[in-house]
């Protein structure tokens, strides 16, 4: 069942289709949920609540061509509501930092297809996390999960003008870290 098919089944009421997007959509929520909140039971929760409300207000749910990127912006929303309810109840720093937020993690199953150059692997993600977190949260939009502009501008609450301009403020602030690296290894193997 496609996509739309699938979410207008879902709206209808039919649960078999509610579970096989919870099924297919859990994981691509979950990384990208632990990419804004390291906090993995936040993250769950958000996620439970998400489908929770989602199954309430089936009958409501606007009708949708691809469902990720709308699950992904109910769960960015989820979260910052949930992070501002913790802060809320109680005075303790939120785990929700805007800059340390985001970091970009490789799976063990990324480190092992590239074994051979965990070194790279290495310094790019160093690299990565040099980026200011909303540069980094729209790199992993389009690269990793492979979203459209207008979908991460979606996403994210901007106009698909600012998403095109933060990717390339991001590439080209990856660009000048990367020569960076490369111009400081290059003195360090020198004095070697």
């Amino acid at each position: 069942m496609s996509s739309p098919s699938l979410w207008n089944a879902f709206r209808a009421g039919d649960e078999q289709a509610f579970a096989t997007i919870f099924v297919e959509q859990y994981d691509a929520l979950y990384n990208y949920g632990i990419k804004l909140v390291n906090d993995e039971e936040l993250v769950r929760d958000s996620i439970q609540e998400l489908f929770q409300k989602l199954w309430e207000r089936r009958a409501s749910v606007e009708a949708v061509e691809v469902v990720k990127p709308y699950l992904f912006k109910v769960l960015r929303n989820r979260i910052s509501d949930n992070l501002k309810m913790a802060s809320r109840r109680n005075a303790r720093q939120q785990v929700y930092h805007a800059e340390e937020a985001f970091d970009i993690v490789y799976s063990p199953e990324d480190f092992l297809l590239a074994e051979h150059s965990s070194d790279q692997n290495t310094q790019l993600l160093a690299v990565l996390n040099q980026l200011p977190r909303r540069q980094r949260e729209v790199l992993y939009l389009k690269y990793f999960d492979e979203l459209s502009y207008e979908k991460i501008s979606e996403v994210m609450n901007l106009t698909a003008q600012s998403v095109r301009n933060l990717v390339y403020r991001a590439i080209s602030a990856l660009k000048e870290l990367l020569v960076l690296l490369l111009v400081l290894l290059q003195h360090i193997r020198a004095s070697s």
